[in-house]
C-alpha cells in the first residue's frame, strides 16, 4: 500500500505538474506551428527549454501574488 501511496505523491507533486505542463506547452508549440500559427523558430525555442530552465523561486513568487501555478508558470516560460 505504501508503494501505491508513494507513486501517486510523485504523480501529484509539484514538479511533475509543472514537468508535464512543460511537456504539453512544447507539444502544443509544435503543432500551432505545423498548422502556421506561431514561427517555427518560436516552437523550438519552447521546445528547447528544460525543466532545469524553469526559475522554481521565481514561479513561488509569482504565485503569492496571483494565487495560482498556470500564470507563474507561463512568465517564467516565457522568459
Amino acid at each position: 500500500m505504501r508503494a501505491l501511496y508513494d507513486s501517486k505523491s510523485k504523480l501529484l507533486s509539484e514538479e511533475n505538474k509543472y514537468r508535464t505542463w512543460l511537456k504539453i506547452e512544447q507539444a502544443l508549440a509544435y503543432s500551432q506551428a505545423e498548422e502556421g500559427f506561431i514561427p517555427k523558430a518560436a516552437a523550438k525555442d519552447i521546445g528547447s527549454v528544460a525543466f532545469a530552465d524553469l526559475d522554481m523561486e521565481e514561479m513561488s513568487r509569482i504565485k503569492e501574488k496571483v494565487g495560482h501555478g498556470f500564470v507563474p508558470f507561463v512568465k517564467v516560460l516565457v522568459r
